[in-house]
């Protein structure tokens, strides 16, 4: 992985937040992938920035870029800001496959989806195509929206040789409508009713710390996205 480290002093860090912040999608644009701001706990007005970025070419030429330049002014920065470029050479967690795969099922930790590799994959017994991390994501962002107390309950928890699987339901209440547009469904009017979904199983495996692919093991009318949606109640005909 790929990291641009920057340390610099700031004349008012809330001042310097809120242009930072304003460019966020410049930096999304040119390579950025996550970030993380830290600050020392005695008031110092120093500000360090660990990035995380696509690759170390494009950290450069962002940190070369005369945007970047622009808006440092604006900020406030004092003095030359240090700037590192880093390759990971190593890395170490603390948790457990079985802790990893709680972290991974936890609808409610906004970090749910860094445990999960950059290259994962979601796979079923039922045959679809697999999806990719970012695919994954993307597809369960209606149903979370419809359903904002959304939440995932381990029923049961084990290790299965390298792997871990994970027997859940899902429960919440359909609060908002549900737009299927993009799957040619029209709109789901929501209904307010608390939902229960039937019990499923998935096989979670993992790479260098975190969750790689994760199978649904379960098939009939039930199984996958279909009997998720029938759970709300969707016609799939």
């Amino acid at each position: 992985m790929a990291y641009m480290f920057v340390r610099q002093s700031v004349q008012d860090y809330e001042a310097w937040k809120s242009v930072f912040d304003s460019f966020s999608d410049l930096r999304k644009r040119n390579g950025e992938k996550s970030y993380q701001i830290l600050r020392q706990d005695n008031g110092s007005s120093e500000v360090v920035g660990l990035f995380e970025w696509d690759n170390l070419d494009n950290a450069r030429k962002y940190a070369g870029s005369p945007e970047l330049k622009a808006a440092m002014e604006r900020t406030g920065v004092t003095g030359k800001p240090e700037i590192l470029f880093l390759e990971e050479a190593a890395r170490g967690y603390s948790m457990n496959k079985i802790e990893l795969a709680r972290a991974a099922f936890d609808l409610d930790d906004p970090d749910q989806y860094s445990h999960y590799s950059d290259d994962f994959q979601f796979t079923d017994e039922l045959g679809n195509p697999p999806l990719d991390k970012d695919t994954f994501i993307a597809g369960g962002q209606p149903v979370r929206s419809a359903v904002p107390d959304l939440a995932e309950v381990i029923e049961d928890i084990r290790e299965e040789g390298d792997d871990v699987v994970v027997t859940s339901h899902f429960s919440g209440t359909f609060t908002n409508d549900l737009d299927l547009s993009a799957m040619g469904l029209g709109v789901v009017r929501a209904t307010g009713k608390a939902v229960v979904w039937p019990t499923g199983s998935s096989r979670l495996s993992f790479d260098d710390g975190k969750v790689s692919e994760m199978h649904g093991l379960d098939t009939g009318p039930n199984a996958g996205l279909p009997g998720f949606l029938r759970g709300l109640g969707v016609d799939l005909g």
